[in-house]
């Protein structure tokens, strides 16, 4: 960000509109004054940075906002860090308390459209929706196998189709948001398997779009038991992005295996579905928000 460094002023540099990079190449549509714009990427491998957000403040000075990062509940010190493969269980996550999330939550109930083009796994538009409202209730009903009881108040309204398509672009590029959230399929750039982008004001999002990467990656509803099987979870990969749209960022820690079980661990695997099923430190960065 060395060409607009931080406190400098959009309206005098005549930004707004003008793509912004970080220095890992994520890039952002520099948005009005008084716009947080963000965006997270779900990877194959990992990587240095997915993630990277822009704040204009009401006068148009220009910030860069980090995800606040706690541990909510001390150390992970009992994490079994995961072979290449991935993980291989299904109630690890339960042992793992790193959360982090934005400084922009959905105020109201996150209204989302179903976009009339192409769909992860080949699903019609009505197969979509299910699988989508699916992901939702994960997030807002706080599903988990950890016994933690839902106190969470987010909430969701499903919109229809839409052909409005996300405002994410082949290079995976946050594009001029259009007012609508919508959750569709596409080509992103190698290596991202899915990519949330979303927009706020005062501390509220306004839209949250998801596109999956139909271009270098399969989908399926149900993936078989090999480690190899070629095509990533629909539910699984969705409850991630799904996260992203309520607020939560990537889950880190000083390595891997603080966050492997996690949903919102960067890096998703292929053929298995654990992160459909919310971790510990998941549900604890959601109820931090709500």
């Amino acid at each position: 960000m060395s060409d607009l460094p931080q406190g400098e002023s959009v309206i005098e540099c005549d930004a707004v509109g003008r793509v912004l990079y970080d220095e890992n190449g994520n890039g952002l549509t520099i948005p009005e004054p008084g716009v947080t714009v963000g965006m997270a990427r779900t990877t194959e491998y990992p990587t240095a940075d997915d993630d990277f957000q822009v704040s204009v403040l009401s006068d148009g000075t220009i910030t860069y906002p980090e995800a606040i990062e706690p541990r909510p509940t001390g150390s992970d010190s009992s994490n079994i860090l995961a072979g290449s493969e991935g993980p291989t269980g299904t109630d690890r996550g339960c042992s793992q308390k790193s959360a982090a999330w934005y400084t922009s939550k959905q105020g109201d109930p996150y209204e989302w459209w179903v976009g009339d083009g192409a769909q992860p796994g080949a699903l019609t538009q009505a197969q979509a929706h299910s699988a989508f409202a699916d992901i939702m209730d994960n997030i807002t009903g706080s599903t988990n196998s950890c016994g933690l009881s839902d106190q969470v108040s987010a909430a969701q309204t499903y919109m229809g189709y839409t052909t409005t398509e996300a405002d994410i672009n082949s290079s995976g590029e946050c594009t001029a948001r259009d007012g609508t959230s919508t959750w569709d399929a596409g080509n992103l750039d190698s290596g991202t398997v899915a990519e949330t982008c979303w927009w706020a004001s005062g501390g509220d999002m306004k839209e949250a779009d998801v596109r999956f990467n139909t271009t270098d990656y399969d989908f399926t509803t149900s993936p078989s038991s090999s480690t190899k099987c070629g095509k990533y979870d629909i539910e699984s990969v969705g409850t991630h992005e799904a996260g992203h749209a309520f607020g939560l960022a990537h889950a880190t820690g000083p390595d891997a295996s603080y966050t492997n079980w996690l949903t919102m661990h960067p890096v998703t695997y292929e053929c298995r579905t654990f992160a459909r099923s919310l971790g510990y430190g998941d549900v604890m960065g959601l109820r931090a928000l709500y």
